[in-house]
């Protein structure tokens, strides 16, 4: 498969100068209160659990109490704190009770919940425990999961069902819904949806080589080794793999060879959960497939019986509590096995951490980061499996209704006071969008070079920079992946978020993507869209919270077909939170009115003066009704917020 990286472009706002070509000087590791995602960069991270002899975590350790080797040799710690998450009682949230999907995703708010991958093993489970399975995964989310746990569904076997990282109760139990075990004898594998790879090819977390490996275990295993390579990717955080599996299909000496220190799994700072699916009645022996492999990866086997919530509660208990420690390699990226050796200076505790690392080969990347199109810190932020939020961001996908792919409208609204505002800062930014197969669409990196008016600078500051990009995608589902990269600071930002794609050819009647903008709008527009410029009063923006004094307003084209004349309604609301309605304004349009150049297309816009409305949250409806056909009808609910006025100023 061919590799390459689409064309860059350097935008110059206001003053182009050369950028810098000099390497910021390595910075110790500072100590963090809470665990940040960050770019990843040459040091050693590990995640250590001490307990007495009853098992309890001991929690007044110093950084003094550790010592950690390396091949033998004492390493000195740059890093340590003691990682204690709260375990809350699992509440419904937002999304669980509102059936209103947000259409604007953001890395503002940091997560600091737990991290899990949950790995539902349809290859190997037999076939009449489908239903135990499901109940038991579905158990886990709704009682056991925090508002802020990260959790990504994976399978061994129909990996395309697969759903990424996300704390949305309801899209994760819809995948767990998808499972069904057994199904090794329904077909050749499928790939897996993942981020994008090297040089924008993809890199599936599970891509098995025939259908023979799935009828035994071989496939299996890899599926598991490449789950926990790909969550060792992610710094500053705890991993767990939860396995809802059978097991015995698995091979135990290709086991004890995955979790050996030096192995694919052993090497890894991830723990491996199991839920043996046998049910009430089954014991796991201590040489059982299940027990070898959670044994050597530092987790447990719970059994599918009456004590399976204290089994979870369990779980949930080691992946709140630990000590996290760093320290800077001796042996920078040099693509070998090394030993890791943590020990306690306290006696009488035993102590679970991770046995040994071996960098990623960065070769490759530092190849593709010789092109100046593309950076190593780029390829690093869109391959991070969880969001990253040092430097933030909003981010909404709109699709239009063009020929012969659907135009998705892509905005990436920049917080200002992350930006390098100093003189020759710049920043790069790239987006991708990945369909269920694992095949890139669009990669594209651009760079900004922020030298500034003193003016635009305190504007930038305060309000921001939008680029407004365009994707031309086919129908289907997408996992769009945003990233930003400050070369000086070595930080960044990412933003993943789903992405469905109409086929709005098969579609008689349809709407296109909602967009928002605002008077009160003042983010700098790195890139406009010339489509829009004689439609929109302003650029859209990502931004869903105005002030009272403010007027947003909304845009979307309708797509209606029919032949025979007849009339649409269109119809704008705005409801309270309390579902009053605070704003009604409806639009009659005749089909004689419609734009030709691609299928009959209404374009409307809506004014929304908020100078009426109270502080909090509303709900923006647009919905569009043909009259010639009840079932004609399609729609966009938006959530927004109005401020305080004095608040904003």
């Amino acid at each position: 498969m061919s590799r390459r990286v689409l064309s860059g472009v350097v935008v110059t706002l206001l003053l182009l100068t050369t950028a810098s070509g000099q390497q910021p000087a390595r910075q110790p590791i500072s100590q963090p209160q809470t665990p940040t995602f960050t770019v990843k960069v040459e040091y050693v991270e590990v995640d250590v659990r001490v307990t007495d002899s009853a098992g309890n975590l001991v929690r007044d350790l110093t950084q003094e109490d550790f010592q950690v080797f390396e091949d033998g040799q004492p390493q000195m710690v740059t890093a340590f704190s003691l990682i204690d998450i709260p375990i809350e009682p699992s509440l419904p949230s937002a999304s669980d009770t509102i059936p209103i999907e947000p259409d604007v995703r953001s890395n503002e708010r940091r997560s600091d919940g737990r991290v899990y991958v949950m790995v539902l093993d349809d290859a190997g489970t037999r076939f009449d425990r489908t239903t135990r399975t499901r109940a038991a995964a579905r158990r886990f989310i709704e009682e056991h999961l925090g508002a802020d746990d990260l959790t990504a569904i994976a399978f061994t076997f129909r990996t395309k069902l697969a759903q990424e990282f996300t704390n949305n109760k309801r899209l994760l139990l819809a995948a767990v819904d998808k499972f069904m075990s057994g199904v090794n004898e329904m077909g050749p594998t499928l790939p897996q949806l993942t981020g994008p790879g090297v040089g924008g090819s993809s890199e599936p977390l599970f891509t098995l080589g025939n259908a023979e490996e799935v009828f035994g275990a071989i496939g299996e295993m890899a599926n598991i080794r490449k789950v926990a390579a790909w969550l060792d990717r992610i710094p500053g955080r705890k991993k767990a793999v939860i396995l809802f599996s059978d097991g015995n299909e698995y091979d135990p000496r290709q086991i004890l060879v995955d979790t050996r220190p030096a192995g694919e799994i052993g090497r890894t700072s991830v723990n491996i959960y199991a839920v043996d699916m046998r049910g009430p009645g089954a014991v796991q022996a201590p040489l059982n497939q299940l027990n070898i492999l959670t044994e050597d990866s530092g987790g447990f086997v719970v059994m599918d019986n009456n004590e399976i919530d204290r089994g979870f509660r369990r779980i949930v208990a080691e992946n709140s509590a630990y000590y996290l420690l760093a320290y800077y390699s001796s042996h920078p990226r040099d693509d070998k096995f090394h030993q890791i050796d943590v020990r306690v200076t306290r006696p009488g505790v035993k102590v679970r951490a991770r046995r040994g690392y071996r960098f990623e080969d960065r070769r490759p990347l530092r190849r593709l980061a010789a092109d100046h199109q593309v950076s190593e810190g780029i390829i690093d932020a869109l391959r991070s499996p969880v969001q990253l939020s040092n430097l933030r961001m909003r981010v909404f996908a709109a699709p239009f209704r063009a020929a012969p792919k659907a135009s998705v409208l892509v905005g990436i609204e920049l917080v200002g006071r992350d930006l390098p505002l100093e003189t020759n800062g710049t920043v790069e930014i790239s987006h991708v969008a990945i369909d269920t197969s694992g095949k890139e669409h669009g990669w594209r990196t651009d760079r900004l070079r922020l030298n500034l008016q003193p003016a635009t600078r305190n504007r930038v500051e305060r309000s921001g920079v939008i680029a407004l990009k365009r994707i031309e995608l086919p129908p289907g589902r997408y996992r769009l992946q945003v990233a930003a990269f400050d070369p000086a600071k070595s930080v960044a930002g990412t933003v993943n978020a789903d992405l469905d794609v109409p086929d709005f050819k098969k579609a008689t009647f349809a709407m296109s993507g909602l967009l928002v903008t605002s008077r009160s709008g003042n983010a700098l527009t790195a890139f406009a869209d010339e489509q829009l410029k004689d439609v929109l009063p302003a650029p859209p923006t990502a931004s869903r919270s105005f002030p009272q004094d403010d007027e947003i307003t909304a845009f979307a084209e309708i797509y209606d077909d029919n032949v025979r004349p007849h009339q649409v309604d269109i119809v704008t609301t705005v409801r309270s939170a309390a579902g009053a309605v605070v704003f009604e304004e409806t639009e009659k349009r005749a089909s004689s009115e419609r734009h030709t150049t691609q299928g009959g297309v209404y374009r409307h816009v809506a004014r929304i003066p908020l100078t009426a409305f109270e502080p909090g949250p509303y709900v923006l409806s647009l919905e569009a009704r043909s009259r010639l056909n009840p079932k004609h009808a399609a729609g966009h609910r938006v959530p927004f917020t109005v401020t305080a006025t004095e608040l904003t100023r």
